[in-house]
């Protein structure tokens, strides 16, 4: 449920578009343009710059961090699409294997946010598929985003570590976390959900998720 300035991390929402770039396997490299945009990503995003999703799909945003809260406050379907999780060196992907029909977002409002940071920019619902919110404080920030289930999202993992969180309510969490901040991202069957932050802990970014409301 969850992004924009970043520091050492990116995310890729590329929604149907996603489609056109290379499938990434474990057995195979990912293709030479790819690896190519990925790089320029990752460099504007460590000069501080902050992009906004352009109509050719690209989205920037840390890597660090939390996705997934099923619900309103707290309940929510506990049905969850599987997703397919890559894990290269400096970055990682993850994309719904099977989405499906592509859902029009709902929105979002988060219910919880670290005292001290203000809302400096939000996007409702587009045709480019997210829904978000971004925070800061001073130069501290937190993104909260929610992503088309068609998106293809990329983040940042050099020098980090990334595990997957099996929850009780038998739904999936990944949580990549790196020197430069947290994301954590989950689905909850119609969209994908993503906060990141380079300033806040993994436990902090799971409240702030957690937190989110689905809008009607």
């Amino acid at each position: 449920m969850q992004s924009v300035k970043l520091t050492e991390a990116c995310l890729l929402a590329c929604g149907t578009e996603y489609a056109a770039i290379p499938d990434i396997v474990p057995a195979t490299e990912p293709s030479a343009a790819y690896r190519k945009n990925i790089k320029r990503l990752l460099s504007r995003m460590r000069n501080d710059k902050y992009h906004t999703l352009t109509k050719k799909g690209v989205r920037l945003l840390i890597a660090a961090a939390l996705a997934a809260a099923l619900a309103a406050t707290a309940a929510a379907s506990t049905a969850f699409r599987e997703y397919t999780l890559n894990v290269f060196e400096k970055y990682g992907t993850y994309e719904v294997a099977d989405p499906g029909k592509a859902e029009n977002l709902t929105g979002i409002i988060p219910g919880y946010i670290p005292d001290g940071y203000v809302c400096t920019k939000t996007e409702f619902p587009t045709k480019y598929g997210y829904s978000s919110y971004f925070y800061q404080d001073g130069d501290n920030w937190i993104g909260i985003d929610q992503l088309s289930i068609r998106s293809g999202i990329v983040f940042d993992t050099e020098n980090g570590t990334v595990k997957t969180v099996k929850r009780e309510n038998g739904t999936e969490r990944t949580i990549s976390k790196t020197d430069s901040g947290v994301c954590v991202i989950e689905n909850d069957g119609h969209f994908i959900y993503m906060v990141a932050s380079n300033s806040i802990t993994e436990e902090e970014a799971i409240k702030v998720f957690e937190s989110i409301k689905i809008l009607p």
